[in-house]
């Protein structure tokens, strides 16, 4: 039988802490679930947005392009990165789903949805960006793919 000392429970209780608190907060982790997306938001770099921009593709200050997928990862700095966890939605089969992009290039005056762009069907808004997407709305049906979002409001 383990015959421990108030003192030296008090320090195991501490260390204990530190490893499952402290030590995943100071290397950044994050952990997504399973129907899960994480929203990073840089909040500071030496660079800002270029006007007129919503989504930072190169490490500037705001929503980064690139999301995060489940599971767990590092070096998300609670200093440097605020991660928003939003459910992943699913366009089930039979359906359509409208995507509006409100950022990207500008659509011409003569059309009404954004012209197609490969982007692994919305999930890569850093293709979509860099791949001349428009702002405007674009539809999506059938298969059903989980579509991840990035919202463009703040966190």
């Amino acid at each position: 039988m383990l015959n421990l000392t108030a003192s030296q429970w008090l320090v195991d209780v501490c260390l204990l802490f530190v490893a499952a608190y402290v030590l995943p907060w100071l290397a950044g982790a994050v952990r997504i679930r399973e129907r899960q997306v994480g929203i990073v938001v840089k909040k500071f770099a030496r660079r800002s947005l270029a006007p007129g921009r919503l989504v930072a593709l190169d490490g500037e200050a705001g929503y980064q392009a690139r999301t995060v997928p489940p599971g767990l990862h590092f070096g998300y700095w609670p200093w440097q990165y605020s991660v928003r966890k939003v459910p992943v939605t699913v366009i089930e089969p039979g359906q359509i789903g409208l995507v509006v992009a409100a950022d990207g290039a500008p659509i011409p005056p003569h059309r009404i949805l954004g012209a197609r762009v490969e982007c692994d069907d919305f999930q890569d808004a850093h293709r979509f960006l860099t791949g001349g997407g428009q702002k405007a709305a674009r539809s999506r049906s059938s298969p059903p793919a989980p579509i991840a979002s990035i919202p463009c409001s703040s966190p």
